[in-house]
């Protein structure tokens, strides 16, 4: 329950500044469209590069930069900045373990991304159907789910572990400057 909480008081953090949500999501979403078209460029009138159809290629691009929108949690820059603000304490005192507040915090701004990527694969799907390869077997979709899963599971340490080097780092060099 105190999870949930957590969620919630982080859901109307993020819509309390809705133009800053909005600028980010179309800064990321750019992504979406960038690399689809430079691929299409690069095919220009070949059906195939490779093993690979236009449809695969965008299918890809659009798939990845959503996963990586849901799954990555940039848990370095929020370590580093509770280490930096001395925040970090406060945190630890907490009923609560430091990274599970972290994941439930994000989850309410991963939820609101879920419904942008979402609506836009939509969109994308209606507008253009021949750039979008989609499996035709269910296995399909439950393999790529589990390794999307995993995709985000691993980085996360790597993150922490990034976020306390960037403080040692930051605490480095400001005794050179």
């Amino acid at each position: 329950m105190k999870y949930l909480q957590v969620t919630k008081v982080n859901l109307s953090r993020t819509l309390a500044y809705p133009a800053r949500f909005f600028i980010w999501m179309a800064q990321t979403l750019a992504s979406f469209f960038i690399f689809p078209f430079i691929w299409l460029t690069v095919y220009q009138s070949r059906e195939m590069i490779g093993e690979f159809s236009r449809a695969d290629i965008v299918t890809y691009y659009v798939l990845a930069a959503a996963i990586t929108l849901l799954v990555r949690a940039y848990l370095q820059h929020f370590v580093q900045q509770d280490i930096i603000r001395g925040e970090l304490s406060a945190y630890l005192t907490k009923p609560f373990p430091y990274l599970l507040y972290y994941r439930f915090r994000q989850l309410a701004f991963k939820s609101l991304a879920a419904v942008f990527v979402m609506t836009f694969f939509l969109v994308l799907l209606g507008i253009f159907p021949e750039y979008i390869a989609l499996p035709k077997s269910g296995m399909t979709y439950l393999i790529f789910f589990c390794l999307s899963f995993s995709h985000g599971s691993f980085p996360r340490l790597s993150n922490i572990s990034s976020g306390f080097c960037h403080f040692g780092l930051a605490r480095q060099m400001a005794f050179f400057i």
